[in-house]
């Protein structure tokens, strides 16, 4: 109990009871006549929730972060990877060797090389069109034009039996090169489709000999679309392997990039089942968007089905997502618009007009090829004979 007695406090000066008076270091101060003031359980278990979703949100946003980095490196070393690939494309000895003379039947016949196994082919491109990938799963390719082996992802140019074949392993197609040593191993993979730019008269449709309609393609133009992408991120390389002695095996249990049956990506080298099945290039429809006022926006696009498989649709509709269109133009997806549906996709550059509204007003399905993996860059090769 407090008695009368008061004394000064050397901090604030004021008289106080002597029973709130203490010392410390020396001085006379007041006592707290208030409890501390503390922190509750419960709302210790608040701060500790709150904590926790924030810690969720940035761990939901993370995997996007590095992703969009991703993208954006494979971006800036696309550019300087895309002069290699044409250099390895322009160098490659069985693609650039020419015709040569042969004897056949007691007769000199001129024996079709390079790329004259597909511009000499009446059946590859007759009309300019770019020539999608024949898909096989083992041997060589039997079809005109180009082929891929989706269970190793080689490549084959030609595939008539009077050309012949020219295969372009995957083991040829790493970037960089993998060494014997396994001191360099490869990060990139590229593919390309092809087609002809007609240099002289049109081909006959019927009449003439063979080599009469033949000879009227020897002179066109070969032009690829070269899709350089990153190698799958989530291959698991056992410690006594590496990653391109498991890519260039003769019988590979991985390819570079791998994809489900359904052709959604996999991005483990595997795919699904007991074989592992190389995703190609493919085929899809877009088509432009009308403002407001109905007049159609060239740079806003939709993805159409069932041209593109519902199931592929996500993967097409990417930020950094590279198209090309029927005239060889590579458009850039840069801006998405999920908030309505279908999903609204801006691309740089815009669509021409004739393949977005044909020879009407109205929008048509314009074709663009792609890969669900978002390509680290897209160029189109020229190849004159």
């Amino acid at each position: 109990m407090l008695d009368g007695t008061t004394k000064p406090c050397r901090v604030c000066g004021q008289d106080v009871p002597e029973g709130r008076v203490t010392r410390m270091n020396g001085q006379r101060m007041h006592k707290n006549t208030r409890h501390a003031s503390g922190f509750s359980l419960v709302e210790v278990l608040i701060s500790i929730f709150v904590l926790a979703l924030g810690l969720l949100g940035v761990a939901a946003v993370f995997p996007a972060v590095v992703r969009q980095q991703r993208v954006a490196t494979d971006s800036v070393q696309g550019i300087s990877i895309q002069r290699s690939v044409e250099e390895l494309i322009r160098g490659n000895a069985l693609l650039s060797r020419s015709d040569r003379p042969v004897l056949q039947g007691g007769t000199i016949i001129s024996e079709k090389g390079g790329w004259a196994l597909i511009a000499a082919d009446q059946n590859f491109s007759s009309e300019g069109e770019w020539s999608l990938s024949n898909l096989i799963e083992s041997g060589s390719a039997s079809d005109s034009g180009i082929s891929v082996n989706i269970r190793n992802g080689d490549m084959f140019v030609g595939g008539t039996g009077a050309f012949g074949t020219i295969q372009i392993p995957v083991a040829e197609r790493l970037i960089p090169r993998p060494s014997i040593s396994g001191d360099v191993q490869p990060r990139f993979v590229w593919d390309f489709v092809a087609r002809r730019v007609a240099a002289g008269e049109r081909p006959l449709a019927t009449g003439g000999t063979a080599a009469e309609r033949r000879s009227r393609f020897d002179d066109d133009t070969l032009q690829l679309a070269v899709f350089v992408r990153r190698i799958d991120t989530g291959i698991r390389v056992p410690s006594n392997q590496t990653l391109g002695s498991m890519l260039t095996a003769a019988n590979p249990v991985i390819v570079p990039v791998a994809e489900e049956d359904t052709g959604r990506p996999t991005f483990d080298g595997v795919g699904r089942g007991n074989q592992p099945r190389y995703s190609p290039i493919r085929l899809g429809g877009v088509r432009v968007v009308l403002d407001q006022t109905g007049r159609p926006q060239l740079n806003v696009i939709t993805v159409q089905s069932p041209s593109v498989p519902t199931a592929l649709r996500p993967y097409v509709e990417q930020l950094g997502q590279k198209l090309v269109d029927a005239r060889g133009v590579v458009h850039e997806v840069v801006r998405l618009n999920r908030d309505v549906t279908p999903a609204q996709l801006t691309i740089d550059p815009p669509l021409a007009q004739g393949l977005a509204l044909g020879d009407g007003a109205a929008p048509v399905d314009a074709e663009v090829f792609y890969t669900t993996q978002t390509p680290a860059s897209v160029s189109i090769v020229t190849i004159r004979r």
